[in-house]
């Protein structure tokens, strides 16, 4: 699992994990421009969804 996940998460100075969100491309004509505009984004992760992937070892560069 966790080697899927280095390129799609990065942990941030802070420690805060960053990530892209899912459904900016597929099917995209049935969404509003203002779900486009904020699915393009990126998020920073839920505290604990963050601390269940530090626990798992997860360990990225930091930017």
């Amino acid at each position: 699992m966790l080697l899927g996940c280095k390129g799609r998460f990065r942990m941030l100075a802070n420690g805060d994990i960053k990530y892209q969100r899912a459904g900016h491309v597929h099917k995209r004509f049935n969404k509003s421009n203002r779900q486009r505009r904020e699915l393009g984004q990126a998020k920073i992760m839920d505290p604990a969804f963050a601390r269940m992937f530090k626990k798992l070892g997860f360990k990225s560069r930091t930017y």
